[in-house]
């Protein structure tokens, strides 16, 4: 498997499409940043500032680096054949399938959540971090992020397998998290519909409840200033976000990987 796993980085730095998606996110959450930067012109400017206000857009953009990593590692070489080159060649099925997944899992959590926070990170750097929000809450809120990243690697790997095609990937992936986007505003235009709905149910959902700080907000006195949003984060939301994570992805990377076992490649 280590051979399949050398390949498919090899393969993967190589891709144009993988450069271009990674620079392309980067430059769209600049155009988010330089828009905020404008809009605070520089008065209340900071790291937790921008993630109170942006960090959801921030995190609907690098989404599209995920999927399209995992779109292309897992569903490209149905395209040309190359799955069934290795298996001819003497690899199993099982190191077919996890060579592919672990590159663009590995890679994939890492770039996203890296392109997340390069902007509030830069702007950390440059501004401080503030007081609009207190810290701690936030890294343990991408932490959580990052755990449901491992679940939407898992769906998006067991879609890719069972259409054999990464452009199907593509066109229902981006229509997933557009509509899964759209969840929170029709939650807070209409409340009384989503009372007993959690977001947790739905992975995108849920990265984008835990960087939803508008209705925490308040005023807090802090001896840095007052703490405009509350970050920390209760006790049911972090052990259902690593639950349903844990295990809807979990048991959808053993239904993918069953199914290209039993399945015909062609």
């Amino acid at each position: 498997m280590w051979n399949i796993i050398r390949a498919q980085f090899y393969q993967l730095v190589r891709d144009k499409v993988t450069w271009f998606v990674l620079f392309f996110t980067i430059a769209l959450n600049a155009v988010f940043s330089f828009g905020i930067v404008v809009e605070d012109a520089g008065e209340t400017l900071s790291g937790s500032y921008v993630v109170a206000n942006i960090g959801s857009m921030y995190c609907i953009s690098s989404l599209l680096f995920l999927m399209i990593i995992m779109a292309n590692a897992m569903g490209k070489d149905f395209m040309d054949k190359t799955l069934n080159y290795e298996i001819l060649s003497g690899h199993s099925r099982n190191e077919v399938f996890f060579g592919r997944f672990i590159v663009a899992m590995v890679t994939g959590m890492t770039g996203t959540l890296l392109i997340m926070i390069l902007f509030p990170c830069i702007i950390t750097v440059i501004s401080g971090w503030g007081t609009a929000m207190e810290m701690q809450g936030i890294l343990l809120r991408y932490t959580l992020i990052f755990i449901s990243l491992f679940r939407i690697c898992c769906e998006l790997a067991l879609f890719t397998i069972l259409t054999k095609n990464p452009y199907v990937t593509y066109l229902v992936g981006f229509l997933a998290g557009y509509l899964q986007m759209l969840l929170p505003m029709a939650q807070t235009q209409f409340p009384d519909w989503f009372a007993d709905a959690n977001p947790v149910v739905l992975a995108v959902w849920n990265c984008l409840d835990l960087l939803n700080f508008q209705e925490n907000a308040s005023s807090v006195l802090h001896e840095a200033g007052p703490i405009l949003y509350q970050s920390s984060v209760g006790t049911a939301m972090i052990t259902q976000t690593i639950g349903v994570s844990v295990t809807v992805g979990v048991a959808a990377l053993v239904i993918g990987s069953i199914y290209f076992q039993k399945n015909d490649l062609n």
